[in-house]
């Protein structure tokens, strides 16, 4: 099962939060457990994240005093495109902490045949073949210099 994933790549110029990056994907709900814990099912350790608020969500796009800011319905597409997500659709992860990672480390994947195991239950295999795949995203994201990225789920 996969649900869409947002991702907008930002790197700080002067200050400022400007986008390199924008892609929108179908992945699997493992890369987003291990991102942010979102749908997290297999109990897969999430890397180091931030959930946004709305508000924090425009102060990121926009570091000018809330009254001067582009709205985030402004960013994104329409007002209703906006206020139909959820604030637990908005989150902000450092690359730093994703090349940090290792891709070789085992971990045990606990959501098997539709079902979340005891730990100590469930499949044993590295992280890269529990991501399947999302490596080569990670590689494109740290070739355009990615600092962050910011991360909405449908």
């Amino acid at each position: 099962m996969s649900t869409q994933m947002e991702i907008r790549a930002f790197k700080n110029v002067n200050g400022e939060n400007d986008e390199i990056s924008h892609d929108v994907k179908w992945y699997g709900y493992d890369v987003m457990a291990w991102l942010c814990g979102v749908r997290n099912r297999a109990a897969i350790k999430p890397l180091p994240h931030k959930h946004l608020s709305r508000q924090e969500l425009c102060d990121f796009l926009d570091p000018r005093p809330p009254e001067k800011q582009q709205s985030g319905a402004d960013y994104f597409s329409t007002v209703s495109d906006f206020d139909r997500f959820s604030d637990d659709s908005f989150y902000l992860v450092k690359m730093s902490d994703i090349l940090a990672a290792d891709l070789d480390q085992v971990v045990e994947n606990r959501r098997v045949h539709g079902k979340t195991l005891p730990e100590g239950e469930g499949v044993k295999m590295t992280l890269r073949e529990y991501l399947d795949g999302f490596e080569i995203q990670i590689e494109k994201l740290k070739s355009l210099g990615a600092e962050t990225l910011l991360l909405r789920f449908y």
